[in-house]
C-alpha cells in the first residue's frame, strides 16, 4: 500500500516557486493553514483544504477559494492550538503518514517559529514523518529511531535533543562521528556537523532528536 503524502503551507515566509513546485508534485493532499492559502494562490495553486481561524488572509481570499471548490475548516480565533497544529491533526486523522510543512521556519513571529519546531515533539512517537521544509534542501525533523540524509558534501547537519537526553546516538557519513553517544538537552555538542558522504545515517536508541539539515549551498569563509 502506498504512503499517503500531504503538504501544508503555513503562514510564514513563502518558499521560492521552484521549491514549492518540487514539493507540490509529490503531494496527495494540499492544505493552506490560514495565510498559507494565500501563499498557494499567489503561486497559482488552489489548496484542497484551508484550515485555520482565517484572521490572516486578505479580504476576499477565502471566498475565492470556496468558489474554486476548496474545503474550508474554520476555527474561532480564541482557541488553544495553532492553525498549523490543526492542519497536521487533520492530515493524521485522515491517514496521511508523510507530512511536509512549508513556510514554517521564517516569518514575522518568532514565537510561531519556535512553536512550529517544538510542535514536532507532540507527534514524535506516532510513527509519522513530519518535516518542516525550506528552500534549497533545508529541513527540520524529529526522530525516535533513524533517518537518512542526502545533500551536497559540506552541508551542515545539527542534532539537538528535544527530550532531556537522547541515548545511543550513532552516525555515519558525518565529519564528526558519534558512536552510541548520549546528547544532553542544553549542550551544543551536536551543532554544526557536516555531511562527508551522501546519504548519511543518524540512528538513536532512546529519546527524541531534532535533526536540522541546512541548505545545500553553504557559504564558508
Amino acid at each position: 500500500m502506498s504512503v499517503k503524502k500531504a503538504l501544508i503551507m503555513a503562514g510564514g515566509k513563502a518558499p521560492a516557486l521552484p521549491t514549492l513546485a518540487k514539493h507540490l508534485k509529490d503531494a496527495d493532499l494540499i492544505i493552506g493553514a490560514d495565510l498559507g492559502a494565500e501563499h498557494l494562490l499567489r503561486a497559482g495553486r488552489i489548496p484542497d483544504v484551508v484550515i485555520g481561524d482565517m484572521d490572516s488572509c486578505a479580504k476576499g481570499v477565502i471566498q475565492n477559494i470556496v468558489k474554486a471548490g476548496s474545503k474550508v475548516v474554520e476555527f474561532p480565533a480564541e482557541k488553544n492550538f495553532t492553525d498549523l497544529e490543526a492542519a497536521i491533526d487533520y492530515c493524521i486523522d485522515r491517514g496521511y503518514q508523510q507530512i511536509k510543512v512549508l513556510a514554517a521556519l521564517h516569518g514575522r513571529r518568532i514565537d510561531h517559529i519556535f512553536g512550529n519546531v517544538f510542535l514536532l515533539l507532540k507527534y514524535a512517537y506516532k510513527g509519522l514523518e513530519i518535516r518542516l521544509c525550506d528552500d534549497n534542501g533545508r529541513f527540520v525533523q524529529a526522530i525516535t529511531d533513524s533517518i537518512q540524509i542526502t545533500g551536497k558534501i559540506g552541508s551542515y547537519v545539527s542534532l539537538i535533543p528535544l527530550t532531556s537526553q537522547v541515548q545511543g546516538v550513532t552516525t555515519t557519513g558525518l565529519k564528526y562521528p558519534l558512536n552510541d553517544s548520549v546528547l544532553i538537552q542544553g549542550s551544543s555538542l551536536g551543532i554544526s556537523n557536516e555531511l562527508v558522504a551522501s546519504p548519511a545515517q543518524i540512528a538513536i536508541d532512546n529519546g527524541v532528536l531534532l535533526v536540522i539539515k541546512e541548505i545545500d549551498a553553504i557559504y564558508k569563509r
